[in-house]
């Protein structure tokens, strides 16, 4: 028995007063149909919806002669424009080519209407309605070949190799980075950082830096000790983050845990792996060393490479005095302008100020403008006096102060507190978490020293750390450094042995 299919006629005549044979599977090309080959034939009392198609959708061979349907008389006006005649004979040929009138069906020979047509299996079904309404009424299985046009014009998945983690054999690296507690534990992180500076994670004010030469260092004392000698430059490196198997700068974490969630190939992409445009993140306020969440944004390479020129277009303005507009108009996020147009020594002389209002300390007296400095004014507090326009607010504000302790007061017992690591070689205060490294640093950097400053730089943190292991209850100690802490410590310690711990 041959295969059935359902199938839609077309309830109209041809001019020639025949039937017209053609079917249709969808109620909407019927509708076309009708509206191109037949609407200007029809009488318009009778060209309601229900009564065009009351030829219902049945269940017929494809080779099924069907009997014609009723004599349609009632019309509708038209809204479209007719269809040409060429056009319209050459359907009507291709559709019913022997066909003739006959009293029995042609409407002008009969000159009357026939009864209401039947009611038809499809209900309701409007055919003026639009495709997606039809196909709500009327559920009808979509064609697979508009889902592989769908799928063609998709773009294919790229392949490209990632990189493995050294912590977890056969498992990408990074992976926790996509993880809920990745973000809490970089949040707590952030947290404690900027409290030390006395704002919170809301603070969109002032500038916050944080520089790697910083680390482990009580800001209050570094505050009797500032100098445009002793600060960080503009270039200074960032702090580091490390989470699982992975480590990355401060600001660059920062971005990538405030634009959260993420996927695998952002975090493919994070690590400098895959076929797309690199992100990194933006600060908006053009300071690298900068940890304040709302001035860093986690966008494309370009863009940030586009953004220098809002930086000399800040410094340009204010060195010639004119008024430097808040925000610019040219990226989304707008650049900081008012932020950038300030020297480096500038916002850390700003960041004490708002970290001596959080903890309730007496601005000292205001240093002397530099030499070196070329701007009309020098910004030491707050509120700045950078040209701004009328009513304009200056986003250069102390806001979200973190409460903390007061001046004088030790956060927690000096015998039992880590110690400050600097090196005292340096012009530039310089500080390191661990003891090894600063070593190191000894020998690479200080080359240009008398071995007997070095040496005795040498033992002088190593005699700062050992009081500081021996006031510990219970600290796990590295094997190596506890040994070369003895070994410095001891009467016949030479240079000769700190070159022989081979510190790279």
């Amino acid at each position: 028995m041959a295969a059935t299919r359902s199938y839609i006629s077309c309830p109209a005549l041809l001019s020639s007063g025949a039937p017209c044979t053609s079917k249709f599977t969808r109620p909407w090309n019927l509708k076309r149909h009708l509206r191109d080959f037949h609407e200007a034939d029809m009488s318009p009392p009778l060209m309601q919806p229900v009564a065009l198609i009351h030829a219902a959708r049945t269940s017929v061979a494809p080779d099924d002669n069907r009997e014609p349907p009723p004599t349609l008389s009632r019309k509708r006006t038209s809204s479209h424009a007719e269809v040409p005649p060429a056009k319209r004979a050459r359907h009507e040929e291709t559709t019913f080519p022997h066909a003739t009138p006959t009293p029995s069906t042609a409407p002008e020979a009969v000159g009357q209407t026939t009864a209401p047509a039947p009611p038809s299996p499809l209900g309701q079904l409007d055919i003026d309605s639009t495709p997606s309404e039809q196909h709500s009424q009327q559920p009808s299985p979509q064609s697979p070949r508009c889902w592989r046009g769908f799928a063609a014009a998709m773009p294919s998945m790229p392949r490209y190799g990632v990189r493995s983690s050294a912590q977890q054999p056969g498992q990408p690296k990074a992976l926790a980075w996509l993880s809920q507690a990745a973000k809490d534990t970089f949040t707590a992180f952030q947290t404690r950082a900027l409290a030390k500076w006395g704002v919170t994670p809301d603070h969109d004010g002032t500038c916050v830096m944080d520089p790697a030469d910083w680390a482990n260092l009580d800001p209050i004392e570094l505050m009797e000790t500032l100098t445009h000698r002793t600060s960080p430059t503009a270039h200074s490196q960032n702090r580091t983050f490390k989470y699982d198997d992975h480590s990355t700068n401060v600001p660059r974490a920062n971005a990538w845990f405030g634009s959260w969630p993420h996927s695998g190939v952002e975090l493919d992409n994070f690590l400098g792996d895959g076929p797309f445009k690199a992100m990194q993140g933006s600060h908006l306020c053009h300071h690298d060393n900068c940890i304040v969440p709302a001035h860093v944004v986690y966008e494309a390479a370009d863009v940030n490479a586009d953004r220098k020129d809002c930086h000399k277009l800040a410094l340009r303005l204010r060195s010639s005095g004119r008024e430097v507009p808040a925000r610019c108009e040219t990226h989304h996020p707008p650049c900081l302008l008012r932020h950038a147009a300030l020297s480096t020594f500038e916002v850390y002389l700003l960041q004490f100020h708002v970290l001596r209002m959080a903890r309730q300390i007496p601005d000292p007296p205001s240093p002397h403008t530099p030499r070196w400095h070329l701007f009309p004014t020098f910004e030491t507090s707050l509120p700045v006096r950078l040209p701004v326009a009328e009513g304009e607010e200056c986003p250069l504000t102390a806001s979200h102060l973190a409460p903390g302790q007061q001046y004088g007061t030790p956060v927690v017992p000096v015998q039992t507190s880590r110690p400050q690591l600097k090196c005292g070689l340096c012009v530039r205060t310089k500080a390191f978490v661990r003891l090894t490294p600063l070593w190191s640093h000894v020998v690479q950097q200080h080359d240009d020293l008398p071995d007997e400053e070095r040496l005795a730089e040498v033992r002088g943190t190593a005699r700062l750390w050992q009081l500081y292991w021996r006031s510990r209850d219970n600290g796990k100690a590295e094997k190596l450094t506890l040994a070369r802490m003895n070994e410095a410590l001891g009467p016949r310690f030479s240079w000769e042995d700190v070159v022989a711990w081979d510190l790279r």
